[in-house]
């Protein structure tokens, strides 16, 4: 069956995932990468432009270019992405805690929490759906670059009573992360309260940033826990879970993870990883393959029996050899 979306911005979807949009009759000439962007907000405009070259075409228009202007009445054409070739994960995910109702996990570092267009296999969903017997319910996330502790729920019940409590860390619920990042924090504690919401003037769509005008108010307590060689080592808890919201915090009051590709020294280190991996220019400016960000402790009440739960994950071998180096002593977990 296809599916028609009728107005000013029409759309046809096809069983096989390729849009069609319309160009509507009130509408003004647009350029071809600005009128895709305006429909598929989540697609960053580089990663629009590189689509049009592979998979986008105007009918009856010849060969696009992301600057061809469109008119009304135009139809264009958009393919879905070709599903990739992957090679099945040869590792599990280890799990720390599993029983009838949750699941506690270590995340390695690399792993997508949920399968994009581009990753599948190289999942925690996927991982977990072979592995593991009977259906898994996500309760909370983390970035693919991050490392560490997780719970999933193995029922609809367990997923809704275990999301409610991370929601407000509330009744007992804690997730205390651990960062290196650059310099040398200057206090021993303290506390950031700044908004967060759609970075400003940014090349990167699910780039997040302070926005004091249309951001919503979150908070990130931090504790160090270790400084030397331009470096510190931070514990983190959230008071608010917003996206990126322990990056972002950081990179504002100038101490940016470790690694971080987005909010580290440049959001260009980012565009060029997206499109050619890693290159020995972000090695010697970010200092480590990944962002240095680890999920190290987790607590909350069994979703069933009321029961408290905690558990700790030791740093990885990775941000523990940076320790190492920077003569910071790694803390107990």
């Amino acid at each position: 069956m296809e599916r028609i979306s009728r107005g000013v911005r029409a759309c046809q979807r096809l069983e096989d995932g390729t849009a069609i949009y319309l160009v509507g009759q009130g509408e003004p000439a647009i350029r071809l990468d600005l009128f895709l962007r305006e429909r598929i907000p989540k697609l960053s405009r580089h990663r629009i432009q590189k689509a049009i070259t592979t998979r986008v075409r105007v009918q009856g228009r010849g060969r696009p270019r992301p600057a061809m202007l469109l008119h009304p009445g135009d139809r264009v054409i958009v393919e879905p992405a070709p599903v990739p070739d992957e090679q099945e994960p040869g590792d599990s995910i280890p799990i720390l805690h599993q029983d009838a109702d949750l699941l506690v996990i270590d995340k390695p570092a690399g792993l997508l929490v949920h399968p994009s267009n581009h990753v599948r296999k190289a999942s925690v969903t996927h991982i977990l759906a072979r592995d593991v017997d009977g259906p898994i319910h996500l309760v909370h996330r983390l970035d693919r670059e991050t490392s560490g502790l997780m719970v999933v729920a193995r029922h609809a019940a367990a997923a809704r009573a275990l999301s409610a409590q991370m929601a407000r860390e509330a009744a007992g619920a804690e997730k205390i992360y651990r960062a290196i990042v650059f310099g040398e924090v200057a206090l021993s504690q303290g506390v950031i309260d700044l908004p967060i919401g759609k970075a400003v003037r940014s090349a990167v769509y699910v780039k997040r940033g302070v926005n004091h005008a249309e951001g919503r108010g979150s908070r990130t307590e931090f504790t160090v826990e270790g400084r030397g060689a331009g470096f510190s080592l931070l514990a983190l808890r959230l008071g608010t879970g917003r996206r990126h919201q322990i990056r972002v915090h950081l990179a504002a009051i100038g101490h940016a993870v470790v690694g971080d590709k987005l909010y580290g020294p440049a959001e260009s280190h980012y565009l060029r990883f997206i499109t050619r991996g890693l290159d020995e220019l972000m090695r010697s400016e970010l200092l480590a393959d990944r962002q240095l960000l680890h999920a190290a402790a987790l607590a909350f009440r069994h979703p069933c029996s009321g029961v408290p739960q905690r558990f700790a994950s030791p740093l990885p071998s990775d941000m523990a050899s940076f320790l190492a180096r920077a003569g910071i002593r790694i803390p107990m977990c």
